[in-house]
C-alpha cells in the first residue's frame, strides 16, 4: 500500500477492511483485528477513529487537526 505522505516507508500500513467511517472493530477484517490486537502502540487519525476505535484494555494515540 502506498500512502501520499510516505508513512508507509516508516511503518506498516494495514487497511481496516471496513467501509464504515472510522474503524469499528466489529466490521474490520480478521487480518486487521489480529494486527491491532498485537500492535504496540496504535496511532489513529481523526474524529471518526476517535469515535469508533475502542477496545477494552487498549490504549492508543489519536491525532487531530484543528480546522
Amino acid at each position: 500500500m502506498h500512502t501520499q505522505a510516505g508513512i508507509d516507508r516508516l511503518c506498516r500500513v494495514i487497511p481496516s477492511g471496513s467501509e464504515a467511517p472510522g474503524t469499528p472493530l466489529r466490521s474490520c477484517s480478521e487480518k486487521f483485528t489480529e494486527c491491532f490486537a498485537a500492535a504496540d502502540p496504535v496511532v489513529s487519525k481523526g474524529q471518526g477513529n476517535f469515535e469508533t476505535l475502542d477496545a477494552p484494555g487498549r490504549q492508543g494515540f489519536r491525532l487531530f487537526m484543528d480546522k
